[in-house]
């Protein structure tokens, strides 16, 4: 992932409708899952939850944020680790990132 210096400027309510997000959501019941939302909302719900918008930040990059996750609880080390290792895959080439399977 390259870093960007391109300003941030404000839209009104309109264009921040139409803004994609690409991001990962966390529920128990059906695991980890790679979403494309519309809008920047900082929550969603699913299945009747509340998911907080987490921001999983790059260790190596100072104030760099990596990955948004959503989830209802504050994710645990090793949810953020695999998200961070999903981010970094899906931007280095591209493809589709794999999940693993959670018990």
């Amino acid at each position: 992932m390259e870093s960007c210096t391109i300003a941030v400027t404000s839209h009104d309510y309109a264009d921040a409708r139409r803004v994609l997000s690409e991001c990962w959501i966390f529920t128990p019941e059906r695991g980890l899952r790679a979403m494309t939302l519309h809008g920047n909302g900082s929550t969603v719900a699913i299945d009747g939850r509340r998911l907080i918008r987490w921001c999983i930040l790059d260790d190596g990059v100072p104030r760099a944020i990596l990955a948004y996750l959503y989830c209802a609880e504050h994710p645990s080390v090793e949810l953020r680790n695999e998200v961070a290792t999903l981010a970094r895959a899906r931007f280095d080439n591209g493809s589709p990132p794999r999940l693993t399977a959670r018990t």
